[in-house]
């Protein structure tokens, strides 16, 4: 199959066409798929780790370590601030709770007891 891809040259105002075949470099689209896919698992993972108002990948004095929302468990903050900032401005409009075992939906049930 023959592919046409539109460019402009820096010298010239006018698109040129290319035709580019498909030669043995190139690769199928399911591979193609398959690495959009994996680059876009990589940067969730990415920015999993970073702050969520302002994306530091650190924590900042007194903390320690990373804090992360206390409702929802999704969200690092790298400081207080940043997560009061950020619940006021956007994340107080997409945060859900995390659907734990000690949290949401029915009660733990009991074991029957029998009287021997």
């Amino acid at each position: 199959p023959r592919y046409v891809v539109a460019a402009r040259t820096d010298d010239d105002d006018d698109a040129r066409t290319i035709e580019a075949e498909r030669g043995a470099g190139s690769y199928a689209a399911s591979d193609v798929e398959a690495w959009r896919r994996y680059v876009a698992d990589l940067a969730r993972r990415r920015d999993a780790l970073r702050c969520g108002h302002c994306y530091a990948v650190a924590p900042k004095a007194p903390l320690r370590r990373m804090a992360c929302c206390g409702r929802c468990k999704r969200v690092r903050y790298c400081s207080s601030e940043c997560q009061m900032v950020d619940w006021r401005t956007v994340h107080r409009l997409k945060c859900t709770p995390t659907q734990g075992p000690s949290s949401g939906g029915a009660a733990p049930q009991k074991k029957p007891t029998t009287n021997v």
